[in-house]
């Protein structure tokens, strides 16, 4: 699945970056430099957004892991849910915990690399990593996720 990101060029008056009241008066800022909105047109035109649920024992170890993942440009945004109660069998048991719930927000195109850091960093031996393909958003979210999850090119 692929969305197809109408993104407007800056200066056009209709940044997705700024409120309806502020449209036209200010310029479009890019996302990080210029060459994102042009240069990368095809990126974001492609762009296959995701969701990805994980869990964690405590508050702490989700914050952790979900600065870890932001911080990294693996993800784009993850919210962090105290509170989630979980029923589950393991290792021939009924168990019953309390638990954070990640809400992670990246692409595809991040999907095996933030799998493959967010397995090494977490505290359970067998942390749960579901993904969910996402079939549609609001056009300027989609296109603020990809330039925010977009790796970084080399400084020179």
């Amino acid at each position: 699945m692929s969305l197809a990101l109408r993104v407007p060029l800056p200066g056009s008056g209709r940044c997705p970056l700024r409120p309806r009241a502020a449209r036209g008066r200010l310029p479009c800022p890019p996302l990080r430099r210029d060459k994102r909105w042009t240069g990368r047109a095809a990126t974001l035109a492609t762009m296959e957004p995701i969701v990805l649920l994980s869990t964690a024992g405590s508050v702490d170890d989700a914050r952790r892991l979900a600065r870890l993942l932001v911080e990294e440009r693996l993800a784009a945004c993850v919210n962090v849910i105290d509170g989630v109660r979980s029923i589950y069998r393991w290792q021939g048991a009924v168990q019953e915990d309390a638990e954070a719930l990640l809400v992670i927000k990246t692409s595809a195109l991040r999907y095996r690399a933030l799998a493959e850091r967010l397995l090494a960093e977490h505290p359970y031996d067998t942390p749960e990593l579901i993904r969910l393909d996402l079939d549609g958003g609001d056009a300027r979210y989609l296109a603020w996720l990809a330039g925010e999850v977009e790796e970084a090119e080399p400084e020179s």
